[in-house]
């Protein structure tokens, strides 16, 4: 028999002090306990553990003390990596009532920080370990734009590397193209042998439209016109690009891609080779016009008219004006889809719709392309029964051909893609679906036990017992712990649901009350300013 006495010396403090300011150690009184570090050891997550004599009967006695920093002599503590972590958190400086939550955000920023790389050119997020320890232009450029109220120097760090390594030459084996942006770098044998053209590719269309995104969201949250005027050459090769032949090779204003033979067959964010079909089931005959990409260019578009305005050209900025407008009434009639309450997924070659309901149609809201009038519907049909899983709004309506909640990409949910959809529903004001979204999707993040979201989980429905959750969402096995797009999505809830930064209708009522209070220290033109 083991009796056991945990006895608390010195005060009691609440769970988030001893998070932030303190470390804890316990101490084991009992001849013949061992553990691999001697007899005290720091308590740094929810297990501690020694090896206990098993022979008769004993009573045995941990008493745990709290001390501040830097009081236990702890190495890891002291260390300049801490303390940089440390620095990292207070950058965010993010306050929920909530502490489930709070661990969701906690954990969030940490594996942002962890994701890294020191470039010549600033901070740039790995795509994920351990699959994507590399340089991803979509994955990173997403990711800045979700955390650039706090984070803003992830943002300049990304547009400079991205415009580093901007195409400019006409290479087929790795679809470089003047002006268009990289969808990844790798340097492992594969690569630097030639049997795959992923040295450096350029197999995404989607990449350069939201590095403009970026280039304009950067500058109306920092107003650093310096950055903005040293990449102004970029912006310009960017945006010939996407009215070039490389990107619109037939000429009809949208922007296409076709698979590409050793390389990617579709050249977007659900880049699995099955993920793009009609309503039949059948792959789409090349060109192929995405619904997101071509909201996306929309976006570039009048993010473009803002810079120019900035840098004191009306003259481009009127003609990015008006290029968005056109595109935007051309977007409508080609993919708006009354009957499905929905935008198509994509065009074929022959301009035919694929009258599918997926979650792309989400990224509409997000770009600001969807008439006002037409919003709601949209956000209604996200939120219908064959999309919504509990958790999160599927990829793939249940029911449609090769729906499957296990799936990559037909079925599943993805944290980075709902929250595209947040900041879209918040850009229109919808509260309701916004609120629901946003809890749902860190209450997912919170009862994991790790506190991260994943990559993407099933789309199995939540089930419920007397209103909590029967079991957590089920995590896509081979996904990457963490992945930075699913580390930012934290950050994009907060901003949607606090109603500030451009293009979103400030309204404070959009925070879910199970969060209770929350405070926030952001940064908007170079200045610091609190929000609760």
């Amino acid at each position: 028999m083991v009796k056991v006495t945990l006895e608390p010396m010195g005060e009691v403090l609440e769970e988030d002090e001893v998070l932030e300011e303190r470390q804890t150690m316990a101490t084991l009184d009992l001849p013949g306990a061992t553990h691999e570090k001697g007899e005290e050891r720091p308590i740094t997550g929810r297990k501690i553990r020694w090896q206990i004599p098993q022979e008769g009967s004993l009573e045995l006695t941990i008493k745990a003390t709290t001390f501040k920093n830097g009081q236990t002599g702890n190495r890891l503590e002291e260390s300049a990596l801490a303390q940089e972590y440390r620095d990292w958190r207070a950058q965010a400086s993010i306050k929920v009532g909530n502490r489930l939550i709070q661990r969701v955000f906690d954990r969030a920023s940490e594996d942002l920080r962890s994701l890294l790389f020191d470039t010549a050119y600033g901070d740039f997020p790995a795509a994920g370990i351990p699959w994507y320890v590399t340089p991803f232009g979509r994955d990173s450029i997403i990711v800045a734009l979700m955390t650039i109220p706090w984070y803003p120097n992830i943002a300049k760090g990304v547009l400079s590397y991205l415009a580093a390594f901007q195409g400019k030459n006409t290479v087929a084996k790795t679809l470089e193209a003047p002006g268009k942006i990289l969808h990844e770098q790798r340097d492992g044998e594969a690569s630097q042998t030639g049997r795959t053209p992923f040295t450096t590719y350029y197999g995404t269309v989607d990449a350069t439209p939201l590095w403009v995104c970026l280039l304009g969201d950067y500058l109306e949250w920092t107003g650093d016109l310096e950055t903005v005027r040293n990449l102004q050459p970029n912006l310009e090769a960017a945006l010939e690009w996407m009215a070039g032949p490389d990107a619109d090779p037939d000429g009809d204003g949208f922007i296409e891609y076709s698979p590409h033979k050793g390389g990617m067959t579709n050249m977007v964010w659900k880049d699995s080779g099955d993920s793009t079909f009609d309503e039949a089931g059948q792959d789409l005959e090349a060109p192929i016009a995405v619904v997101e990409v071509q909201a996306y260019a929309y976006r570039a578009y009048i993010s473009a008219a803002k810079v120019y305005t900035a840098l004191e050209q009306p003259e481009k900025a009127l003609e990015y004006k008006q290029k968005a407008l056109i595109l935007r009434e051309k977007f409508q009639q080609h993919f708006w889809l009354e009957t499905l309450g929905t935008y198509a997924h994509a065009l074929n070659a022959q301009k035919e719709p694929a009258r599918v309901k997926v979650s792309n149609a989400g990224h509409a809201l997000w770009a600001g392309i969807v008439p006002d009038e037409l919003a709601p519907k949209v956000a209604e049909t996200l939120f219908s029964s064959e999309m919504w899983s509990g958790w999160g709004i599927r990829t793939l309506a249940e029911g449609e051909p090769r729906y499957n909640p296990v799936s990559y990409h037909n079925g599943s949910v993805w944290p980075h893609d709902n929250a595209l959809i947040a900041l879209g529903l918040a850009r229109y004001g919808l509260l309701e679906p916004l609120k629901t979204l946003a809890l749902s999707q860190l209450e997912s993040a919170a009862i994991i036990p790790d506190a991260r979201l994943p990559e993407l989980y099933a789309g199995f429905r939540r089930e419920e017992i007397e209103g909590l959750p029967a079991s957590p969402p089920v995590p896509y096995p081979a996904g990457c712990h963490p992945q930075a797009w699913d580390a930012a999505p934290p950050f994009a809830y907060l901003w949607a649901t606090l109603g500030f930064g451009p293009g979103i209708k400030g309204n404070r009522n959009g925070v879910p009350e199970d969060w209770g209070t929350v405070q926030a220290r952001a940064l908007f033109q170079g200045e610091s300013f609190e929000i609760v």
